[in-house]
Formats: structure tokens, C-alpha cells, sequence
């Protein structure tokens, strides 16, 4: 289970995904953006290994190592290549599937930013990075990588 900034997710045992809380921008997964103030399914699948719920995002691996996520992309917290245009927030009200990769161990959704841990070893991060939170090198106010990026730990 994780619980992130105003809303909780939790797998069960039969491996189905349960969220609750606020629910503005789609975090809960649900294909809308209404409150839940008690635990509410994310879809039908029976799947999903591990979740982590951020601010305002949440991502998850499913058993098959396959990495998704949902919620508010302000800062391409979401890893799906976009982020704010200036005027509006392009939220994913339902779990989205995040590249090729069926390798994913480990996930964690930050303020404004997410990770990832591939098998081998290799760190993803994407979204904001005013604080060099993403580990590339760089910071910098308008830094937001849209797409995940290695960090290289040497």
C-alpha cells in the first residue's frame, strides 16, 4: 500500500488495485474525477504487483514487470511524453501503460516527479526537476524531463 498526498492505493492479496480519497485529477484511477472516501477498484484486472501513490499521480508495475500510471502531469510526472501546455493539465483518469519495458521492479511517486527500478539496476525518473530531483545533472525552475531517463550512479 502507499499513501500519497491526499489519496491512498493498496493491492490486495488477489492482486486486484484499490484507491480512495481525493481524486481531482484522476489520481485514483477510476475514469473519472469524483472523491471516493472508501476504497473503490481500479478497473477488473487482478494483476498488478506494487503501487506507489505521489501528490497528485500514481504509478504502478503489474506482475508481467510493465510499468503504468495516472493522475496529474503538470510536470510529466506521468512519463507519457507530454506536460502542461500553459492551460490546461493533461490528467490520464485511468491507468496508462508507460513504454516497452517488462522489466520494472520498484516505483515511487514524488512531489512532482516518479521513478522507477528496472531488474538490472537502472534508476528511471521524469517530471519536474527545480532541485535536480531527477539526478541527470541538471536543475533549473522550467527543468521537467516528459519521457523516463537512466540516472547514472557512478
Amino acid at each position: 500500500m502507499s499513501a500519497g498526498r491526499y489519496h491512498t492505493a493498496a493491492i490486495k492479496n488477489d492482486g486486484t488495485l484499490w484507491t480512495w480519497g481525493n481524486n481531482a485529477y484522476g489520481q485514483l484511477g477510476t475514469g473519472n474525477n469524483v472523491n471516493q472516501n472508501t476504497p473503490v477498484q481500479v478497473g477488473t484486472d487482478a494483476d498488478w504487483a506494487t503501487v506507489s501513490a505521489g501528490d497528485f499521480q500514481t504509478i504502478a508495475i503489474k506482475k508481467d514487470g510493465t510499468l503504468w500510471a495516472w493522475g496529474r502531469n503538470d510536470y510529466g510526472q506521468l512519463g507519457k511524453g507530454n506536460a502542461n501546455d500553459g492551460s490546461s493539465y493533461p490528467e490520464n483518469y485511468s491507468p496508462e501503460r508507460l513504454g516497452e519495458a517488462a522489466d520494472l521492479v520498484g516505483v515511487s511517486g514524488g512531489l512532482f516527479h516518479s521513478t522507477a527500478l528496472r531488474r538490472s539496476g537502472i534508476l528511471w525518473t521524469w517530471g519536474y526537476n527545480n532541485s535536480g530531483q531527477l539526478g541527470l545533472g541538471d536543475i533549473g525552475s522550467t527543468s521537467y524531463r516528459t519521457k523516463p531517463n537512466a540516472v547514472k550512479c557512478e
